[in-house]
């Protein structure tokens, strides 16, 4: 898991935790898996209070301020996609962009919330970080629920070409 709290102390190195054996993960807490060997992992729910795959409501996630002196180190967040299939970008509740991991090119990629048209894959996992205490929460209203990866394009102008359109997070 990814401790934002770390982070801000001790800036962007060492910030990856092991969760014991014997932990539960929350729900809608960001995480990496690996696997030695190619097999089907199961991820089988406690009880019903933990089935929300299937919940009719929003859900949301609280963020962790994690207070910085660099402002570039405050507030990260690692959260996890809480619903079992793609989820718009566009009905997020919450302003400010999220930072996903792009395996094609092994680097991250910032998505404006607003401006780009991105679907969060199940069961992966993005950056934010907390604007402050009064807007410390990420939902995930029911409305953004979708079966595959295509957007219909929210914006009402047509999108620049894409070598003008590129984006670079800067640490």
């Amino acid at each position: 898991y990814y401790d934002g709290a770390n982070r801000a102390a001790n800036g962007k190195s060492g910030s990856w935790k092991d969760f014991a054996a014997e932990d539960t993960i929350p729900a809608g807490t960001g995480f990496i898996m690996q696997s030695n060997v190619s097999a089907w992992n199961y991820f089988p729910s406690c009880n019903e209070t933990k089935q929300n795959v299937v919940a009719n409501k929003e859900l949301v996630t609280t963020l962790n301020e994690h207070p910085a002196e660099v402002a570039s180190n405050q507030g990260w967040n690692l959260v996890g996609n809480p619903w079992q299939c793609f989820y718009n970008i566009h009905m997020l509740n919450f302003t400010a962009p999220i930072t996903v991991w792009n395996p094609d090119n092994n680097t991250y990629v910032a998505y404006s919330i607003t401006d780009d048209d991105y679907a969060i894959r199940p069961n992966e996992a993005f950056f934010v970080q907390c604007p402050d205490a009064e807007h410390n929460t990420i939902g995930f209203p029911t409305q953004g629920r979708q079966l595959n990866a295509v957007i219909l394009s929210q914006n009402a102008v047509a999108p620049a070409e894409p070598a003008a359109n590129l984006r670079q997070l800067v640490d």
